[in-house]
């Protein structure tokens, strides 16, 4: 027998001379078993590296009644290894183990079977490369993965995958990632998963209080990611370096150099090549206090607080709260965060900064909504900032075929149109002629299209306009023999007024058009005839009212019109 050989029997004898007289029948049967058949084995078991073992190993928590024993016929491939079992933990009694404690176990002793991931949620488009398969499948929800499988996802295209430990990955767009291994270790008691990312983000989470314990790894191009319980992303980016942020839980971020730790609310950056791996604090929430829930223009304009660090933003949309139907996605480097064609409807937003590293921290979201169909038409008339002809103006917008009808409200300006002047909730066509008078001033409308699909759809901006004051009527008309002369009512300080006077009721040709600051004008004496006057006011900051209507006025002849009758018997007299 060898001296290992002799180590091992020594090492059995003292054990079983310090076993309790106490101990059960069954134990000592089970003890006594495994020396008489498997003393030469060990011998050559116990050379196996722990090093080696460490880099792949999984870590059983101790329960209640559980022992080296059962714990090995439960979850191990053969009773053999409970005494390297119990040498690689440096266990004294192997029938007394107080429950929590944290055995470690490597992966090659352990009962291993298949498992597979499922896919939750596809947005966009994902191909799946299989082995045997000579063209790529699409991703479609619902599909079972592999080990060996590779998924690969386009621009704005989003895959959720589930695993059989209740754990979530999120692969986000332009990502490539290949499922290395998806296993079920011993006796049910851990899922292990291993992911190899070669470029792109996920986004996981593990749960920390699942009936499956979890061995979950990422591997990147310059780095491991080993995680137990925990709320962490990952993203490996065409530099080859890795970004590790980890939100809830612990990470264990390893290269060829270095192992460390990151816990909650830190991340590292590995960069390919380097020696040293350094944890650095996330960057805290966005504040979005001032970020509206409500939206109704596509693309979407979301204003957010700028966040203190921060060198660029992500946004994400879903349709759920926990983010597992992800639809879209923005990376910006400015506010605020522009894009986004969605249909209307209940979505969750979540945004987050990104520091100088180009990791991306903690997230703050909020439900928001879109009602941004049918859009409102293109205006035609009155358009914002412009003057009305008159006190009862015409309002005139581009015709769409899908709407039903339209509403309308109009208000003062500086008001809100909790009350308007004018509300007019079914107004068919594409014009409506108001049928009240407008008191000169500025005003405010809006217009908001219905359709039988789509429902009410948003107002358009207000829009807003002034009614003018109406030109002055004329108040007394004074004809000499050289002179005609008008005079109308005084105005506010500042105004003035462009006269106009014709022979044509439609002032093409004016014989005076002239802007007077006072509110009379005198003119030579026109010959006798019909003739046309009207005036508007111009207010003090420029603005042009409208015209008053054409007046018109009759100047009569110079002679009277009996010495015209005479004219003719004045002739056969001569």
């Amino acid at each position: 027998m060898t001296h290992q050989n002799m180590q091992i029997m020594e090492a059995s004898s003292i054990f079983f001379c310090g076993y309790h007289q106490k101990e059960s029948y069954r134990r000592l049967w089970y003890w006594c078993l495994f020396i008489s058949v498997e003393v030469i084995f060990l011998s050559g078991l116990l050379l196996f590296s722990i090093n080696a073992a460490r880099a792949d190993e999984w870590i059983y928590r101790m329960q209640q009644g559980d022992n080296l024993w059962n714990l090995t016929e439960r979850h191990l491939t053969h009773l053999k290894f409970v005494l390297p079992l119990q040498r690689l933990n440096h266990i004294q009694n192997p029938f007394q183990i107080p429950p929590g404690t944290e055995i470690r176990i490597p992966i090659q002793w352990a009962r291993q079977q298949s498992s597979s991931a499922l896919v939750l949620r596809v947005f966009g488009e994902a191909q799946l490369r299989r082995q045997g398969l000579a063209q790529p499948l699409p991703v479609v929800d619902g599909m079972q993965i592999f080990p060996g499988d590779a998924i690969s996802t386009g621009e704005d295209a989003y895959v959720t995958f589930e695993f059989a430990d209740q754990s979530i990955l999120r692969l986000q767009d332009n990502s490539e990632l290949r499922f290395e291994r998806l296993e079920i270790l011993g006796n049910s008691a851990v899922v292990s998963t291993e992911v190899n990312l070669q470029k792109g983000r996920t986004e996981s989470q593990v749960p920390k209080h699942s009936p499956i314990n979890s061995r979950f790894r990422i591997i990147t191009p310059s780095a491991v990611s080993s995680v137990r319980g925990t709320d962490f992303r990952v993203g490996a980016n065409n530099d080859r370096a890795t970004m590790n942020e980890v939100i809830g839980g612990l990470v264990q971020v390893s290269n060829q150099h270095q192992s460390i730790n990151i816990p909650s609310g830190f991340g590292v950056l590995a960069e390919a090549n380097s020696k040293s791996l350094q944890s650095v604090p996330l960057l805290p929430p966005p504040d979005l206090s001032e970020t509206p829930s409500l939206y109704e223009r596509i693309p979407l304009n979301i204003p957010v607080r700028p966040l203190s660090g921060a060198s660029g933003y992500r946004a994400q949309i879903a349709l759920d709260e926990s983010f597992t139907q992800l639809i879209t996605d923005f990376d910006t480097a400015s506010l605020p965060i522009r894009g986004g064609e969605l249909p209307d409807g209940d979505y969750w937003l979540r945004i987050r900064g990104r520091d100088s590293l180009g990791l991306e921290g903690f997230e703050a979201k909020l439900p928001i909504r879109l009602n941004a169909r049918p859009e409102p038409p293109f205006i035609i008339a009155p358009q914002h900032d412009s003057v009305v002809e008159n006190q009862s103006p015409e309002l005139q917008w581009a015709h769409q075929p899908e709407v039903a009808h339209y509403i309308i409200a109009i208000t003062q300006k500086d008001s809100n149109f909790s009350t308007p002047i004018i509300y007019e909730p079914e107004v068919k066509g594409n014009r409506y002629q108001l049928n009240q008078s407008l008191e000169p001033g500025d005003y405010v409308w809006k217009i908001a299209a219905v359709s039988a699909v789509e429902g009410i759809g948003p107002y358009n901006d207000p829009l807003s306009f002034r009614v003018p004051v109406p030109g002055p009527a004329l108040e007394s008309t004074d004809v000499s023999d050289q002179n005609i002369s008008f005079s109308w009512a005084a105005t506010e300080p500042g105004q003035y007024f462009h006269f106009q006077f014709a022979r044509d009721e439609d002032f093409k040709q004016p014989i005076v058009d002239t802007f007077i600051h006072e509110s009379k004008i005198t003119l030579p004496r026109q010959d006798s005839g019909r003739y046309y006057l009207r005036i508007k006011i111009i207010e003090a900051d420029g603005t042009h009212g409208s015209f008053s209507p054409a007046q018109m006025i009759e100047i009569p002849s110079k002679y009277p019109y009996w010495l015209f009758l005479l004219l003719p018997l004045i002739g056969l007299l001569l």
